[in-house]
């Protein structure tokens, strides 16, 4: 990946569109100041992502926009482009060529684009995240980077590192995971607090469930005694129809004797046919067998004919092949005296060639081996010549390096004497500067003294803004639990209220009537009064089976809901039809006794349309406090029923009901209590939440009140700060200058020291190479004396032109007898192949007479045979005549048999009729019956199947057995009555809420386990960080090390961890000790030292993750010539790796520089514009 270009539009000075093109290098950009030069490395941070327009030396979105000058309107844009070459997919996009754009409005509103496709910031900062390359990446050193290198934080310099590392996207991902895990458990507290609540409710539907399921159990024992007597009625209808039946099987039997009769004699006349037909067949068998034989006969009389014709033919053939025999046995006699001549010519071939390849063999070694021996002899010589060139060359450049070394011997000596008088004037400037240092020493001590107690007020209220805003967080969490508890609330009435409505909490017959919303029908009577709660159970058990009576205007009404009823099979209900109900005189006064409430009708409330039917139900009844009051009351002479509050009654002729209660109120009235309940609970609930809102107001008015005061305290730190980085700045001027001069005399010192070590060390080295040159002449002497030995043993080495032409004449003749024993056995070959055709044939023409021999005696003997075979199949051919004949006869018989047997079939088929059509009157008789029976069945079908107990079903033997059962069914039906009101719909309402309470056990359990992978998930990737950031910190710590020993004159470089234990949260810091000096404090350090320190830090850091393109302005600002040619040369040992483009003021840089842009700028107009220049 590589910066092709940067576009600038109407960005800061840039006001008409700017392209400046990069290539490979380094490319500096020049220009005096005030130019615009570093508006370009703004425009890069800004196009990265850039949002703190301090950052880029702007106080707001308005000022990167360019805002006019003399005669030049302002732009209302400002557009900024990178175009990046991609290919090699540095970064993770699919997309060859890359345009990065950011654009702003002075409206303030910000676009990204990615090849003109608008994108988020987010992405942008997903794109360069983990590359080197970003706003705050170690990729863009801006002005007065490279001194807020040295003075980062701990942790600034640990980011540094960590973007190297490649951990920003796995602290990211952590942070994501962090705010999950805070989420789930937010979740995981709501869960908890449903679930407390949903618990109790269960509680309670559990026992109305159990209730209804005694009820459904108790019409399931009812319903299995129904069908015990209707199976017992149907068995009895069956008993009289398996009489009737009995009587159509007798009758059955006499039709089954006739059908057999008649089967028989059908039967007969069956096979009669069949015999027939069968003769039919072999009388037309035997003809076609005579026509087979005569076929055969005229076959067998040809075939005669055919052996008679063979047997002359065959002589001629035999005279013929004799003929051809005696020839072939000549040519075999021929050929075989040829191929034994040319057997003897091939082998004595054979031997003299091998001769000659044994002879060419022993000449070759002869010659292989003299060679071998003159190559030794040549590369020794060579080798020993080569030997000498490059002892002659050695002993050139040791002469060299003498001249060299006495020369640089005496300028060292000149420069120690220029050095004592400079030392004496450096000494004295330096105790001037130390007295400085001291007085700015106590003004900087008394000023962070200020500042601590500034940023100590700053912090309390701080602190107390904090503790408003946590009180607001509690009053929020509050408010949000009230909230979620005042939904549940409302969920939970609508779900009464729907049950009420819907009628839910009355028998199945009761709701359909109900729901149906028939006109005349008024509702249940216990839905149409109102009772005070402590009196409901008394009411309740007063009004017995009136409780759920349905309430109509008129009996019309009551009949219609009846036939519905029967109509659709769902149950039965009681009515109340107010036309037609009768009700006994009204009493007004009540008793005399003690302890009594009132007239039932007066404590129970209903309107004034129903008041018939109040009376009707509770009559002139009244309540009393307990049993002996109305003991008492009864005996006393009252005349109509009376219930305590207890729920005992007592009726008008002293029959007492009461005892424990088996049950509870109406599920009606439950259900109204609860939805009361709630009622007032959610009002609570509302009156809470208005305090809490009004609560969080007065909170944040506190927390605006206490921000403003924290803003307050942070502009009075921040005038403080200002005010001290003034005198900061003087006494770091005076530090640079302390450090300047005390370099100074550090440097003369070491170079005094250095040059007197370093004419030591050469004179030590002049001496060392003259001893070397001694040695390389006698080393050449000695080479000469092998020279001339193994030129005189080369001369001695026996001539080979001889054995070569030897050599040649042998390979000649042996290639000669070669191709000749080739052509020999081709010959050989084609006379040998022609041999065994002729052989081949000689042996079938052998063959054919031994297999034909005695053909012809054999063909006479068969032609004999073959007459013989045909007096044969005359003779069988004359008795099959005489078969035929007979066969005919019969047939004839047959047919008359059989007429006479279909009379007798037609006799029997009469009486078959007969007695069928008495069997159908008995039939219509038993079909009767049957009809009587499907009465039963579908009565029978009525009950439902699945509430059949078939545990308890048994069958019923006789008619006292069936009274026995039907008395068990009236005992459950009256057991069934006494359960009380139920509500069948609590089975299903309390599966759906334990269902429900499952579920929400299983998210909280989902939840634990999802709280659980993100502590693990988290854990990971710290594991990451960590991993990642120490193989990162071990590498570049080295990479510095390297760096300033090679940059800094063998200091000694160090990146420190100030926490081990602590890796993810630990910070870094530089330390550096220069040669012959203690170790200080960065802060002490030169400018050009802190510029050096952090070029080497930052190359530390590229040596081991190189960014694709760099930007530099004005890093060499501090250094001198030396310095910068040092940085230069640094930077091009990595431009294989990396572009780099620097914003710079010194000619060293540029003369170091591949390319070289100029900015200029026009005063008047406040314009930038780019100048190529050539290099």
């Amino acid at each position: 990946m590589y910066l092709k270009a940067l576009e600038l539009n109407g960005f800061k000075s840039f006001a008409e569109k700017t392209v400046i093109e990069f290539t490979d290098g380094i490319t500096s950009i020049v220009g005096p100041n005030g130019s615009g030069k570093s508006n370009i490395l703004d425009a890069i941070l800004w196009v990265l992502g850039e949002q703190s327009y301090k950052s880029i030396r702007a106080k707001d979105s308005s000022d990167v926009i360019f805002s006019g000058g003399k005669n030049r309107k302002a732009k209302s844009i400002a557009e900024v482009s990178l175009l990046i070459d991609n290919s090699d997919r540095y970064l993770d996009i699919d997309f060859t060529d890359l345009k990065i754009t950011r654009r702003i409005y002075r409206s303030g509103e910000n676009e990204y684009l990615v090849n003109n496709r608008k994108i988020r910031l987010k992405d942008i900062n997903n794109l360069f995240m983990d590359t080197g390359i970003g706003k705050q990446a170690y990729s863009i050193i801006g002005q007065g980077r490279v001194e807020k290198i040295i003075s980062s934080s701990p942790k600034e310099l640990k980011e540094l590192i960590e973007e190297a590392a490649g951990v920003k996207k796995a602290k990211y991902e952590k942070e994501e995971s962090v705010k999950k895990l805070n989420d789930v458990q937010s979740e995981v507290e709501k869960i908890e607090y449903v679930e407390n609540d949903l618990v109790s409710r269960v509680s309670v539907l559990k026992e109305q469930s159990d209730k209804a399921k005694l009820y459904k159990a108790l019409t399931k024992k009812i319903d299995t005694y129904k069908l015990m007597v209707i199976d017992y009625n149907i068995k009895q209808k069956d008993k009289s129809k398996n009489e009737i039946k009995e009587k159509i099987d007798t009758l059955n039997e006499k039709i089954k004797e006739v059908e057999n009769e008649f089967s028989v004699k059908e039967s007969e006349l069956t096979k009669l046919n069949v015999y027939r037909e069968n003769s039919y067949e072999e009388l037309q068998k035997k003809k076609d067998i005579n026509v087979d034989i005569f076929k055969e006969l005229e076959a067998l009389k040809t075939k005669v004919s055919e052996i008679t014709n063979r047997a002359s033919n065959l002589d001629v053939e035999f005279h013929e092949k004799g003929k051809r025999r005696e020839n072939i046995e000549k040519e075999l006699v021929g050929k075989n005296t040829v191929l034994e001549k040319s057997t003897s010519e091939l082998n004595e071939i054979k031997r003299l060639l091998d001769e000659k390849n044994s002879v060419k063999n022993e000449v070759e070694k002869e010659l292989e081996k003299i060679k071998e021996e003159s190559f030794s002899i040549e590369k020794k010589l060579i080798q020993l010549q080569e030997e000498n060139r490059d002892f002659e060359i050695e002993k050139m450049k040791l002469n060299g390096e003498l001249e060299d070394l006495e020369k640089r011997i005496n300028l060292a000596k000149a420069r120690i004497n220029t050095i004592l008088k400079e030392k004496s004037k450096i000494l004295e400037d330096f105790e001037k500067i130390n007295n400085n240092i001291k007085k700015y020493e106590d003004i900087f001590s008394k000023n962070i003294n200020e500042i601590e107690e500034k940023k100590l007020e700053s912090k309390n209220v701080e602190e107390e803004l904090y503790s408003i805003q946590r009180n607001k967080d509690e009053v929020s969490k509050a408010l949000n639990e009230l909230n979620y508890r005042n939904t549940n609330l409302i969920a939970k009435k609508r779900a009464l209220e729907n049950i009420i409505e819907n009628n839910e909490t009355f028998h199945k017959s009761i709701k359909t009537i109900l729901n149906k919303k028939i006109d005349g029908v008024l509702g249940a009577f216990a839905n149409l009064i109102k009772v005070p709660e402590e009196y409901q159970y008394a009411v309740q058990i007063l009004s017995g089976g009136n409780f759920q009576d349905i309430v109509t205007e008129n009996d019309s009404v009551a009949k219609k809901c009846i036939d519905i009823l029967k109509n659709e099979r769902i149950g039965r209900a009681s009515f109340l039809p107010i036309e037609t109900i009768k009700t006994g005189k009204v009493i007004n006064d009540l008793p005399k006794g003690e302890n009594i409430i009132g007239f039932v009708r007066d404590i129970v409330q209903y309107e004034d349309k129903i008041s018939k039917v109040s009376s009707f139900v509770f009559g002139n009844s009244i309540i009393v406090k307990d049993l002996d009051s109305g003991l008492k009351i009864l005996k006393n002479g009252f005349s109509d029923r009376i219930i305590t509050i207890d729920g005992e009654l007592i009726t008008s002729r002293g029959r007492i009901s009461g005892g424990h209660k088996t049950k509870g109120k109406d599920e009606l009235f439950e259900r109204k209590k609860e939805l009361d309940e709630i009622n007032e609970e959610l009002e609570k609930l509302n009156k809470n939440i208005q305090i809490h809102m009004k609560n969080i107001e007065n909170i944040q008015l506190s927390e605006e009140k206490s921000f403003l005061l924290v803003q307050e305290a942070k502009n009075d730190l921040a005038k403080i700060e200002n005010r001290n980085l003034e005198f900061n700045n003087e006494f770091e001027n005076a530090k640079s200058e302390y450090s300047r001069s005390k370099r100074e005399l550090d440097t003369i010192s070491f170079e005094e020291n250095d040059n007197n070590e370093f004419i030591k060390k050469q004179t030590l080295k002049i001496e060392e190479n003259n001893e070397f040159i001694k040695k390389i002449d006698s080393n050449i002497k000695e080479n000469n004396k092998q020279i001339l030995l193994f030129t005189e043993k080369k001369e001695k080495i026996k001539d080979t032109t001889e054995l070569s032409n030897k050599l040649n004449e042998i390979s000649i003749e042996s290639a000669i007898l070669n191709e000749k024993f080739i052509n020999n056995k081709s010959r050989y070959e084609e006379i040998s192949e022609e041999y065994n055709k002729s052989l081949n044939e000689k042996k079938e023409l052998d063959i054919f007479f031994t297999e034909n021999k005695n053909l012809k005696e054999e063909l006479e003997s068969k032609n004999s045979k073959t007459i013989e075979v045909i007096k044969q199949k005359e003779n069988e051919n004359t008795k099959l005549l005489e078969e035929i004949r007979l066969l005919e006869v019969e047939i004839r018989k047959l047919e008359f048999n059989e007429k006479e047997l279909i009379g007798n079939v037609k006799d029997i088929e009469t009486k078959i009729i007969l007695n069928k059509n008495e069997y159908t009157k008995h039939i219509e008789n038993f079909t009767k019956l049957s009809k009587e029976l499907e009465y039963l069945a579908i009565e029978h079908s009525e009950l439902p199947r699945e509430e059949i107990n078939e545990e308890e079903y048994e069958d019923i033997n006789d008619e006292n057995h069936s009274i026995a059962i039907k008395r068990k069914m009236s005992v459950n039906e009256k057991s069934r009555m006494d359960i009380g009101p139920v509500n069948l719909a609590a089975i299903e309402e309390y599966e759906r809420e334990e269902a429900r309470y499952r579920e929400l056990r299983d998210q909280k359990n989902d939840l634990l386990k999802s709280r659980e992978s993100l502590f693990t998930l988290i854990k990971d990737i710290e594991n990451e960080i960590v991993q990642k950031f120490s193989h990162a910190f071990h590498e570049i710590n080295k990479n510095f090390i390297y760096m300033c020993k090679e940059v800094l004159n063998n200091a000694k470089g160090e990146i420190k961890i100030l926490n081990e234990e602590n890796m993810l949260d630990t910070g870094l810091e530089l330390s550096v000790k220069y040669k012959n000096k203690p170790e200080q404090t960065l802060l002490l350090l030169s400018g050009g030292e802190k510029s050096m320190l952090a070029v080497s830090f930052i190359m530390a850091i590229f040596i081991f993750k190189p960014s694709p393109f760099t930007f530099f302005d004005e890093i060499e600002a501090a250094l001198d010539d030396a310095n910068t040619k040092k940085i230069v040369r640094l930077l091009n040992e990595f431009t294989d790796r990396s572009q780099f483009i620097l914003i710079t003021h010194n000619k060293e840089t540029m003369k170091g520089s591949h390319r070289l842009y100029g900015v200029t700028m026009n005063k008047e107009v406040g314009e930038s514009r780019i100048v190529s220049v050539d290099i």
